[in-house]
């Protein structure tokens, strides 16, 4: 096998197994970077590809948009060890998802890491939803939730007839993706009770404020205690935080009542 580079920033990355041919890129270099990002993929929970591309490109002290970084998940993709899907997000936006195939995962284990489910693996699994929009939005949420230093947890196991799409923060926050959808009175009481048996909090996080404006009048008017947010304001200051226009990248929660 190739020898790695010593002065390479990945040099102690994991070898590649012998029977896995790279024709089309400097070995010495792509090797490890591609060891790196199965690592990424195997142990990170995020599905968002752009998150395991910051992963590899902080190893490297380069950008997400280096040919180093792409390179590396390009390889992977085209040899079948990963598949991804664009699912929409706000307005025209979409977000890229991404998962280990039957392939990658043996590979993973070649390699020694042992499989996390990422998001897209839970909610495909435990919830047996596939609806891209759906998607989105919750795994947006996650990878909001913990860019910020909260704790976020996809399609958990519940036993509720109306478990929530995350749990959120240390106190496990039953938190519901609602999308563009303005929930009614009578399905706001519902999710509220529900959250009420597991004595957990409750929190809501729609795709835009005008969409959670009108729920939090009604759970206020209900006695409802209830947090928050939008995937759209919160995309924005992560945005805002990342190319220098924020000092902070802003806080999960925008609204309490």
């Amino acid at each position: 096998m190739p020898k790695i580079l010593s002065n390479n920033p990945l040099a102690g990355a994991v070898p590649l197994p012998p029977a896995l041919k790279i024709t089309e890129y400097r070995y010495d270099l792509i090797a490890p970077r591609i060891s790196f990002a199965v690592k990424s993929l195997t142990t990170n929970p995020t599905a968002v590809l752009f998150d395991h591309y910051d992963v590899l490109a902080a190893a490297l002290h380069t950008t997400r948009y280096s040919r180093g970084v792409r390179d590396a998940f390009d390889f992977l993709f085209k040899e079948g060890y990963i598949v991804t899907k664009q699912v929409p997000l706000v307005h025209s936006s979409t977000v890229t998802v991404v998962q280990l195939t039957t392939k990658g995962e043996l590979l993973a284990l070649e390699l020694g890491y042992e499989k996390v489910s990422n998001d897209w693996d839970l909610i495909t699994s435990n919830r047996s939803i596939d609806e891209p929009y759906y998607i989105g939005q919750v795994t947006q949420v996650a990878f909001q939730c913990r860019i910020r230093g909260v704790e976020a947890e996809v399609s958990p196991w519940i036993a509720s007839d109306n478990p929530p799409d995350l749990l959120v923060g240390k106190e496990g926050r039953w938190v519901y993706t609602t999308g563009s959808q303005i929930l009614t009175r009578k399905a706001l009481a519902r999710l509220a009770e529900s959250a009420s048996i597991a004595n957990k909090p409750l929190g809501f996080i729609t795709q835009r404020k005008r969409h959670w404006t009108s729920m939090a009048e009604t759970c206020k008017k209900l006695g409802i205690a209830a947090w928050f947010s939008d995937v759209e304001r919160l995309v924005k200051a992560t945005r805002d935080y990342r190319n220098g226009s924020n000092k902070e990248n802003g806080k999960l929660w925008l609204h309490e009542v």
